[in-house]
Formats: structure tokens, C-alpha cells, sequence
């Protein structure tokens, strides 16, 4: 009878030594990084002011009512997004889970048995004596409930990892939104661009076939060689050979416009090839901002810092399994050999308890375990960093090429515009029989060059905005 009033004060003793001794969390606690960024940009470019809200929607800058409608299609069907979308319900979901583990756990149950015992042992040579069944049943019904105390924050330490992961799976989401708008945009603005080239092709075949049928007039009324409709010709032929890959690579634009907004390639295709040219490209310079602001918008960064967070959350997940376990257990209901009894007071067992379990002798797996995750701290922390450089680089090179191509088209426009006026002066030469054909067939051909060239850096300054809105993690 004493043994059973010192069971509750001796459980309660171990529980609260247990608890002093375990009142720290193992592990280290992560501490966010702070790289070291530079004040200002080496790339620098004249800027505009712009709200959070308006880079949220950066493409809505260009002024463009199709580009707005494509890419809210795309934000709203892009199957790449459906996908990220669910990884952050997964992940939000298995965050849940592990918090369950701080919590008590509670069951119900009920059993009904039947067991036999053979007439060949002792107890059942008893049994038989004593005028009693081989056979007997047992009816059971009660609540059983366990509860491991966190002692050394193993339990918390895995919620954090959760938590993190779950961080992790929202910027890749984030991430995935920004590359499906600004692939978008690219695809778009490589539609128009394209349309551009043709229409520049096809100016430009248009008048030489003009110069070409002048040319055959002229050899009939005897002004002219046969050598000069030649080339003539030529010119044409080179000219309209120029017309089939520009029209397969807006073919190719179309298609991945209908892929990026979850449609069936081609069912969309013939209306978009249906865009105008890409107009003079006179939008506003992506707002740079200062470099420390990329630590807050680029998904890729908050992304591989949520993972520091997680690896290192981990260590002490794995740390805590070195010390000891401490799980509470109870149970309350009824037993009976009759169904008949079986609500009675005298059918009620009941059980509580402490049970301690600490790791001996594993072989070095559990150490082993804690130096692997702290390898994995180590490899996450030097993926951030890269992450944070590759983030200032892809910055730096954008802004660098949208420099450098406004530039080119700005000189391509000059030169435009300069061999348009060097086909004027040669067609009137060569009416006047002051300038060979030569003359302006070399002027149609540089002025060709120079209108499709044109056209051509128009459609990458377009793709070298959208890239820098993207280096710079607008669209969120």
C-alpha cells in the first residue's frame, strides 16, 4: 500500500528534474544573413519613380492592353504555376503536421477477443481441473492518450525547419510568377518584333521588285544590260528568301504564348499572328533602386535564405535525438469478460505513467547524423551567398545590355535615315545616267540592312527591359 502512494510523488519528482534539465532548446538558432552589397549600382541609368504597386504589374508600364490580357491569362492558367501553387499547400500542410507533434495525442478504442488455450500446458491442465473453459472473451473500450514532452526542443526545432520549407515553397511560387509574366512579355514583344522585321523585309521587297520591273523596262527600250536585271532579280530573290524564317520564328513566339497560357498550341495562333508591328520603344527605364533592396524582392534570395533557415533549424532536430525522451502515457476505460458487466464500476482499468528512453550505444549514427546537417548548414549558407551574387550580376549585365542596345538602335536610326537619303540620290543618279545600277542596288541593300536591323534592336530593347524587371524581382 505505501509502494502505491509513493508512485505518484516519485513520478512527479522525475518529471520535474526532467523538465530543469531539459528547459534549453539544443541547436543553433539561425540569425538571418547580412551580405555585404554595394551602395549604388556600376550599371546606373536615368530612372522613374515607381510605387510597389506599379512593379507589381510591371508589364502595365509598357501601355499595352494585349500584353496586360496575355499575361493575366498566363498568371491565371500557366500549369508551371498550378504546380508551385500546390507545392506551397504541401508545404504549408506538412508545417501543420509537425506542429501536431507538440501536442497531446488522444485515441479511442475498442476490441473484442476470443482466445483459446491449449488443454497440453500447465494453465491449461489447470483450467480443466478446476472445471473451466478453455475459451474465454475479453471486451475492452477506453481512451488512451500520450504526450512526449519536448525536453530539449527537438519538437520545436522541427517546426522551424517546417515553417521555413513552407517560406521556401512560397518564394519558389513567387519566383515562378515573376519568370511566367516576364517569359510572357518576352514572347509577346518577340511576336511584335518579328512582325517588325517582316514588315521591314517586305517594304524593302517591295521596292526593289519596283526597281526590278524598271530595270526590265529599261533593257526593252535598250537602256539597260541584261546583267543589271540580273542582279536585279538576285536582289529580289535574296530579299524574299529573308521572309520564311522570320515568319517560323512568330510562329514559334505564338506557340509559346499559348503554351504559357495553358492553351493548346496553334488554337490561338492565327489571331496573334495578327499583331501589329512593335511600335518606337520609348518606355521608362526599370526603376534600379539601391542593390540592399534585392535582398527583399528577389524570390530566388528569399528563397535560399528560407533554406538556411530550415538546414540549420535541422542541426537541432538532429542534436536533440542525443539526449533523453520523456513521453507521457495514460489510459482510461473498461475490461470485461461479458458484455453484460461491462458498464459496471468494477469493469474500470485505468493506467498512467512516465516512460524515459537515452540513447547507449548507436554506433556513431546520431553524432554522425548532427554532422551532417551542420555540412548542410554550411552548404545552404554558401548557396545563399552565391545566390546573392548571381542575383547583383544578373542586375548589373541587364542594365549593361539595356544601356548598350538603346544605344545601337539610337545609331541603327541614324543610319536609317541616312540610307534612305543615299536611295534617293542614287535612283535619281541612275536616271540621269550619272550612277551605275550597282549604285543603287548597294543602297537598297544597305538601307534593307539598316531597316531590319532596326527593327531587330526595337525588339531587343524591348527583351532587355523585360529581363531587367526580372533581374530586379518586380512582378510580385
Amino acid at each position: 500500500m505505501q509502494s502505491t502512494h509513493l508512485f505518484p510523488r516519485r513520478t512527479a519528482a522525475l518529471l520535474i528534474a526532467l523538465a530543469a534539465a531539459g528547459c534549453s532548446v539544443v541547436g543553433p538558432d539561425f540569425v538571418a544573413p547580412e551580405p555585404q552589397m554595394p551602395a549604388a549600382w556600376h550599371e546606373r541609368s536615368a530612372q522613374t519613380a515607381s510605387s510597389d504597386a506599379e512593379l507589381s504589374a510591371w508589364w502595365k508600364r509598357f501601355g499595352d492592353p494585349q500584353l496586360d490580357r496575355l499575361v493575366s491569362e498566363a498568371l491565371a492558367a500557366n500549369r508551371e504555376l498550378a504546380v508551385a501553387e500546390a507545392r506551397v499547400r504541401e508545404a504549408r500542410a506538412l508545417r501543420d503536421v509537425a506542429a501536431g507533434g507538440e501536442q497531446p495525442s488522444v485515441g479511442l478504442g475498442a476490441s473484442a477477443v476470443r482466445s483459446g488455450e491449449s488443454g497440453n500446458t500447465l494453465t491449461g491442465l489447470n483450467l480443466q481441473r478446476a472445471g473451466e473453459h478453455l475459451t474465454n472473451d475479453l471486451y475492452r473500450g477506453g481512451v488512451d492518450a500520450s504526450w512526449e514532452i519536448d525536453l530539449f526542443g527537438g519538437i520545436r526545432r522541427n517546426v522551424e525547419a517546417a515553417q521555413a520549407d513552407a517560406a521556401a515553397a512560397e518564394a519558389a511560387r513567387v519566383a515562378t510568377r515573376i519568370a511566367v509574366a516576364a517569359d510572357t512579355a518576352a514572347a509577346w514583344f518577340d511576336l511584335r518584333g518579328y512582325a517588325s522585321e517582316l514588315a521591314a523585309v517586305e517594304r524593302n521587297l517591295g521596292s526593289q521588285q519596283a526597281t526590278a520591273r524598271l530595270v526590265r523596262d529599261r533593257r526593252s527600250a535598250g537602256l539597260a544590260a541584261d546583267l543589271d536585271v540580273a542582279r536585279a532579280e538576285a536582289q529580289v530573290a535574296s530579299t524574299s528568301a529573308a521572309l520564311p524564317p522570320l515568319r517560323a520564328a512568330a510562329r514559334q513566339a505564338a506557340y509559346r504564348l499559348d503554351v504559357l497560357r495553358g492553351v493548346t498550341p496553334g488554337s490561338d495562333t492565327e489571331a496573334l499572328l495578327k499583331a501589329a508591328p512593335l511600335a518606337t520603344p520609348n518606355w521608362p527605364t526599370p526603376p534600379e533602386g539601391v542593390p540592399a533592396e534585392l535582398l527583399r524582392r528577389r524570390p530566388d534570395i528569399l528563397r535560399a535564405e528560407a533554406q538556411l533557415a530550415a538546414a540549420t533549424a535541422r542541426v537541432g532536430v538532429a542534436e536533440a535525438e542525443l539526449y533523453p525522451k520523456l513521453t507521457l502515457s495514460g489510459s482510461l476505460g473498461l475490461a470485461s469478460i461479458s458484455t453484460g458487466n461491462l458498464s459496471d464500476y468494477a469493469s474500470k482499468t485505468w493506467s498512467f505513467g512516465p516512460a524515459l528512453s537515452l540513447p547507449i550505444f548507436e554506433g556513431g549514427r546520431l553524432r554522425s547524423a548532427v554532422k551532417a546537417r551542420e555540412a548542410g548548414v554550411d552548404a545552404a549558407r554558401a548557396s545563399y551567398e552565391q545566390t546573392v551574387l548571381s542575383a547583383v550580376g544578373e542586375v548589373e549585365t541587364a542594365a549593361a545590355a539595356l544601356r548598350e542596345t538603346q544605344a545601337r538602335r539610337s545609331a541603327l536610326l541614324t543610319a536609317q535615315e541616312a540610307n534612305r537619303r543615299a536611295l534617293g540620290h542614287a535612283n535619281d543618279r541612275y536616271g540621269a545616267g550619272l550612277a551605275s545600277f550597282l549604285d543603287v542596288l548597294d543602297a537598297q541593300r544597305t538601307l534593307f540592312l539598316a531597316e531590319t536591323e532596326l527593327a531587330r534592336a526595337d525588339r531587343e530593347v524591348a527583351a532587355d527591359q523585360v529581363r531587367l524587371h526580372k533581374a530586379l524581382g518586380h512582378g510580385w
